[in-house]
Parts: structure tokens; C-alpha cells; sequence
């Protein structure tokens, strides 16, 4: 108890910091861009020929920053959700306990939270300016990035943790007990490694609409693997309705759609087709290692019970170890052909991009690095949020918040609907996938009737990601 209100105490009260720092941050990279000079970046047994430009895989490295009209559409970006944040803090703070105000005011703060974490991660990933001089744009390294978030977290709580020692309210997170749960902690981080940088990977290949309608497709992800655990297990299976199936599989149906209308407005036989394909697969694989991350704990009988703020703790450096092979030394495509120009190939590792980056706008980098700390900060806010809303809220604020996401990422320029007839099409598709999780999420918390039940899963399916660094 104590926790939860120390945590709902510092959670409730970030919403005006992150909206400061944040948009700071955003515009001093207008200013750096501005004044950015020459950075010679010499690859691995290169030499610098005294031009003041480096070579990176047989491409000509130029320094020239983004522009400060480019970074003012990052900021454009999460604008809004910054909105979100600042007018729900404040009313947070004139409203009384347990007034529909403030309950009211902590569903626009989850509406700023998440709606503004998705938008900054996709405006990073992929539009943030680099080179205006290359047409470089954002970060698209995911692995790297997603390390360099964990790297981040870990080290502001960690510091945070030791600060507290030293205070009236010491925090000490939960201490795992014996071997059986430290296993299971590296088997969570791996496939929170997995769903988290394959899902940043997704977002460099693929719109942010369809991203997250992939991602709400997560309650049928978790009842399949949880259904092949317990055949192999052989444990026994908890019941599922009928109609909770349908649902689930009317909405899946829904994302397939949306996700074929995209790709045919596209063209499905251009390079861009090809992109949008592979980042579709990645952003399912993604999807899976996800509902793995709920399946495991069921199969090996844990009861570790970490919150939001423990799991930095205990699985940050592990995922950063788990990442090191995939940022080094896996050579990916990437989307943007002005990447594959600059490297001077289609496939490039997450350290060539991050290396070059780091060169070329230092200030892109300082951007990834603080998603890590909005990361810590989402966790705190939304741990402290949910403590004092209802499951059923949670999860309507929470399909909501997607809906939103959609519309404002096209109302931003983040993406654009695809031309002719597959506009209205992908619309409809994703209007259709949000009301049919929506029904899912009815019928869940309705009273259980006995005789709609079939072998499944357990109800406390939906389609977060278990409030663990969601980015």
C-alpha cells in the first residue's frame, strides 16, 4: 500500500515535467541543427583524408545537421499529447480525490501518456532530422535504440533508488527469491527484448496505423501460445467463451484487412510493398514474443510479481546484453532509400546507422536517449494511473487511445491513408478492428454464463504489454 501511493503520489505528479523537458529538448535540436558544423566519422580501418568527411561502407559521410523546420514538425507531432499531459495534470491537481474530475483527468493524462510515447518513438525512429543536405531522416535502428532505452532507464532509476536511500521514503525494489525466479526474469527479459525491439524495428518499416493495429490483436496472440503451453505441459486449461473468441477473431480479421489495404495502396510491386511486407511479419513476430512473455509465467508456475518500476531494475541490463548480437552484427533492410544511398547498401547493422547518427546529429541521439527516461516516466505515470482506475476503464482508455493515435498521426503528416479506393477501405478496417477489441473487452468483464465456455484461456487477457517499457 505504501508503494502504490508513493508511486501514484510521483506518477500523477510528472505530467507537467515531461511536457517541459520534452518540447525543450525537441527545440534545442532546431538549434543544433542550425549550427551544426563538419564531424568526420571514420569507420573501422578507414583514414580521414583531411576533407573533414569520413567513409562509412563505401558511402560518403557528410555532417550537415537537419533543419529546424524539420524539427519543429517533431514537434508538431506530439503537440497534442504534450496538451494532454499539461491539461490533465492540472486538473489532477484542482480536483478533489475521488471526484469524477479527477477521474476524468487521469484518462487525458493516459490519453497524453501513451498516445504521446507512440508518436515521439515513430517521429524518432523514422522523421526526426539527420541530414537535410542527404535527406536523412530519424533513427532507424530499433535494436540500438531499445537498448540505448534500457541502458537509460536503468541508470536514472537506479540512481533514483539510491537518492532514496538517503530520504524518509527509501524504495527497495522486491527481491527475487531463489534460482527458479531468476530464470524466469532472464526468460522474461528475452522476450521482452524481443517484443520491444522488434516492435521499434516494425515501427522504422511500417505506418504507426498499422503497427498498433497488429498490436491489438494481442489477446488471440496470448490465448494461442498459452493453449500450445498447456497441451505440451499438459497442464490444464482455463475456460474462454465463445463469443470472446469471435470477437477476438473478427478483429484480427479486421487488421488483416487493414493491413492488405495498405499494402496494395502502396503498390505490392514496388520496394515500398516489399518494406511494408517484412515489417508486417516483424511486427507479428513482435506481437508473439509478447503474448510469450504472459505464456512463460503460467508454464513455469512463478510468482514473481514485479511492477513497472522493479522490472527496470531486473531486466534492463539483460535485455542490453541480449541486444548486442542483433545491433552489431545483423545486417537488416531498411525503408528509406536515402539510408541505402548514404551506406551505399539495402541491408546495414543497427551500429552502422547509430555510428553514422551519432556523427551526423548528435542531437537524434540525445532524442532516443531521452525516450528512455520518457519510458521510466510512462511506467511511473501509468502505474500510478491504473492503481486507481478499474480494469474495464483501463482497457476502454486504452482502445481509445489507439483510435487516437491513428487520427493524429495522420492529421500530423506521420503517415498519409493510402490512394484510391484503399483509403475508406483501410478506415473502415481499423474502425472495424477497434470496435470488435472493444466488444472483446465488454464481454470480459460481463458475468461468466457456464454454458458459453470453451477450453481457453484465462479472462485477464488484453492488449497492453503488460505495462513493461512500452514503446
Amino acid at each position: 500500500m505504501v508503494l502504490q501511493m508513493r508511486a501514484q503520489r510521483l506518477g500523477l505528479s510528472l505530467p507537467i515535467l515531461v511536457s517541459v523537458v520534452s518540447s525543450s529538448l525537441i527545440l534545442l535540436a532546431a538549434g543544433d541543427t542550425d549550427t551544426a558544423g563538419p564531424v568526420t566519422v571514420i569507420a573501422a580501418g578507414e583514414k580521414d583524408d583531411g576533407t573533414g568527411i569520413g567513409h562509412l561502407g563505401g558511402a560518403v559521410v557528410n555532417s550537415k545537421g537537419g533543419s529546424a523546420d524539420s524539427t519543429m514538425d517533431m514537434v508538431k507531432h506530439i503537440f497534442m499529447p504534450l496538451i494532454g499531459l499539461v491539461v490533465g495534470g492540472v486538473l489532477m491537481r484542482l480536483s478533489p480525490e475521488g471526484s469524477t474530475l479527477r477521474n476524468v483527468a487521469k484518462l487525458i493524462l493516459y490519453f497524453g501518456a501513451q498516445t504521446g510515447m507512440n508518436l515521439y518513438m515513430k517521429a524518432v525512429l523514422s522523421t526526426s532530422p539527420v541530414s537535410t543536405e542527404d535527406n536523412l531522416k530519424g533513427l532507424p535502428a530499433g535494436f540500438a535504440v531499445t537498448g540505448l532505452q534500457q541502458l537509460t532507464s536503468f541508470i536514472l532509476f537506479g540512481a533514483w533508488v539510491l537518492i532514496s536511500q538517503g530520504t524518509s521514503y527509501p524504495y527497495t525494489p522486491q527481491k527475487l527469491e531463489g534460482k527458479m525466479q531468476a530464470f524466469a526474469v532472464i526468460l522474461f527479459s528475452f522476450s521482452f527484448m524481443l517484443n520491444i525491439a522488434l516492435n521499434n524495428y516494425s515501427l522504422s518499416l511500417i505506418p504507426i496505423s498499422s503497427n498498433l493495429i497488429i498490436r491489438s490483436c494481442l489477446p488471440l496472440a496470448t490465448l494461442s501460445s498459452q493453449v500450445v503451453i498447456a497441451k505440451v505441459t499438459g497442464e490444464e486449461q482455463k475456460d474462454i467463451r465463445i463469443l470472446e473468441i469471435g470477437c477476438m477473431l473478427a478483429g484480427v480479421c479486421f487488421a488483416g484487412l487493414a493491413c492488405y489495404a495498405e499494402h496494395a495502396g502502396a503498390g505490392a510491386d514496388s520496394k515500398e510493398g516489399d518494406s511494408y511486407v517484412f515489417g508486417v511479419i516483424v511486427c507479428i513476430v513482435s506481437l508473439f514474443s509478447g503474448a510469450l512473455n504472459m505464456a512463460l509465467a503460467g508454464m513455469l508456475g512463478t510468482t514473481v510479481k514485479l511492477n513497472a518500476l522493479d522490472t527496470t531494475i531486473y531486466m534492463s541490463l539483460p535485455v542490453v546484453v541480449f541486444l548486442i548480437v542483433p545491433v552489431f552484427f545483423y545486417s537488416h533492410p531498411v525503408k528509406d532509400e536515402a539510408w541505402q544511398q548514404y551506406i551505399g547498401s539495402e541491408q546495414m547493422t543497427d551500429w552502422s546507422i547509430f555510428s553514422a547518427v551519432c556523427g551526423l546529429s548528435p542531437m537524434t541521439v540525445a532524442l532516443a536517449t531521452f525516450s528512455g527516461g520518457l519510458a521510466l516516466m510512462y511506467n511511473v505515470l501509468q502505474y500510478g494511473i491504473v492503481q486507481t482506475l478499474s480494469p474495464a476503464h483501463t482497457t476502454f482508455a486504452g482502445n481509445f487511445n489507439k483510435a487516437a493515435t491513428i487520427v493524429l498521426s495522420l492529421l500530423v503528416g506521420l503517415e498519409s491513408l493510402p490512394e484510391g479506393k484503399w483509403g475508406p477501405v483501410m478506415l473502415f478496417a481499423v474502425f472495424g478492428n477497434i470496435v470488435a477489441f472493444t466488444a472483446f473487452n465488454v464481454v470480459k468483464f460481463m458475468p461468466t454464463d457456464d454454458t458459453e465456455l470453451v477450453e481457453g484461456s484465462e479472462s485477464e487477457l488484453d492488449d497492453s504489454d503488460e505495462g513493461i517499457m512500452s514503446s
